[in-house]
């Protein structure tokens, strides 16, 4: 089930879609892609943009629904010519983000566990994750003014 109400920068409106599995990942990533390219935000927006929300939203499947396909992950977004704001929450019991290793440190390194969090970190300009660990808001301000 989706909804998708088209944003016309720079009068931004917020679309919201609903996925159940990874198979639906790539035209919700398209259709995002589509509005940021709209919003003429350069092409290294657009590829941190589709990484950090491919990642959160993979997360929200395979860990928070540990993939079940009864349950459904909402992601929002809105996009105007400063910013991108996305919301993906899900239906799982969350995490604390205290508790997962940094694997930027020495004695983590070989650990798959929590990369894609950093990758998240690193695109995006703001993530913050509500107390519970179930929803996630990432922001990324424009790197520059498009065409």
């Amino acid at each position: 089930m989706r909804s998708r109400l088209r944003p016309h920068p720079p009068h931004s409106v917020w679309c919201w879609e609903s996925i159940s599995s990874l198979d639906e990942l790539p035209g919700l990533l398209a259709r995002l892609t589509e509005t940021l390219s709209a919003a003429e935000y350069p092409k290294e927006d657009l590829v941190a943009v589709e990484a950090a929300l491919k990642e959160a939203i993979t997360n929200s499947i395979q860990h928070g629904h540990r993939g079940d396909p009864k349950k459904v992950v909402r992601v929002y977004y809105r996009v105007d010519r400063e910013c991108l704001t996305a919301e993906v929450h899900d239906e799982g019991p969350g995490f604390d983000l205290r508790d997962r290793p940094d694997p930027r440190v020495s004695e983590n390194p070989g650990r798959p566990s929590s990369r894609g969090l950093a990758l998240i970190h690193h695109c995006m300009t703001s993530v913050h994750y509500n107390e519970c660990g179930n929803r996630v808001v990432l922001c990324k301000q424009r790197s520059r003014r498009g065409k």
